[in-house]
């Protein structure tokens, strides 16, 4: 199995969101996407798979309990960027 296709096997990938928002009398599009991540010991590789494929990380948030944690990652490019994750 290639790392990348191990990657996308312990992350839960969710389809891209896009924002419009008016900054300026522009319009601006922002392109959304949220990743599960289960263990937080793979937050930084996960992170830097994204960001190398043009993607920066808008938000951060842990949920559950003590002995079991869901960390949510919320990653956002200018829309119609060409590069991929999948």
């Amino acid at each position: 199995m290639s790392r990348r296709a191990a990657w996308r096997r312990q992350a839960s990938l969710h389809a891209p969101a896009v924002h419009r928002g008016v900054q300026g009398g522009e319009l601006d599009l922002k392109e959304y996407v949220c990743v599960q991540v289960d263990h937080h010991k793979k937050i930084g590789k996960v992170t830097e798979e994204y960001q190398r494929e043009g993607w920066a990380l808008h938000a951060y948030e842990a949920v559950g309990t003590p002995t079991m944690v869901n960390h949510y990652l919320l990653f956002e490019r200018e829309a119609g960027a060409k590069t991929s994750v999948f």
